[in-house]
């Protein structure tokens, strides 16, 4: 099954920005906070019938650079059989694949050389402890993009454990230091109270 993604712009932000579980509209107040990193998936399905201008979304991917090289991070388990994804966003339209599993951990990668209207995070260095961490996505059928405040809570296997709340639509979503807006990893899946980032090594 194709997918679609729908960029829409984030970065450049202070930890100060956003609010626990706050709701981030792009809004003429919200733009100067934000450039191109986050992306909404949506089915192609979506596309032909939108709500009010509104188009579900079912997940969420991240640009970043990594190893030396930019691309597309998503959670391995929204990536379709073919795994291959169009990428849209400000007038650009891009077919990135396939995209690779990396080891035993729920985190899909593309490489690609991304246009410069796109802005990759940056892969924090490692830490047993980064304190305060946000995640960002898009919860199931909304187009706005949830900011959400947590605390690391230790490793697990692959998996960085955070205590904190994340919705199904945010799978794929970058988990960055409130400090530096680094990023630590991607949401995996959740359990009640916390939720689980795979690792970006």
């Amino acid at each position: 099954m194709k997918m679609i993604f729908l960029a829409i712009v984030l970065a450049g932000c202070s930890s100060s920005s956003f609010e626990t579980d706050a709701i981030l509209i792009p809004t003429s107040e919200t733009k100067g906070l934000m450039s191109q990193s986050v992306l909404l998936i949506v089915e192609e399905r979506a596309i032909s019938r939108p709500i009010k201008g509104i188009i579900p979304g079912c997940c969420t991917a991240t640009v970043a650079s990594w190893n030396g090289r930019t691309g597309i991070f998503v959670a391995w388990h929204s990536v379709p059989n073919n795994k291959t994804l169009i990428l849209i966003g400000n007038g650009i339209t891009e077919s990135v694949g396939p995209f690779v599993q990396l080891g035993p951990k729920d985190i899909g990668w593309c490489a690609m050389v991304l246009p410069r209207e796109w802005v990759p995070f940056k892969v924090a260095a490692y830490k047993a402890d980064y304190g305060s961490v946000i995640a960002f996505g898009y919860p199931m059928s909304q187009d706005k993009l949830k900011a959400t405040i947590g605390t690391d809570a230790g490793i697990i296997k692959n998996y960085r454990k955070i205590k904190g709340h994340a919705e199904p639509g945010m799978s794929g979503g970058p988990v960055v230091i409130s400090a530096s807006f680094e990023l630590i990893g991607i949401v995996s899946h959740r359990s009640p109270g916390m939720y689980f980032a795979a690792i970006i090594r």
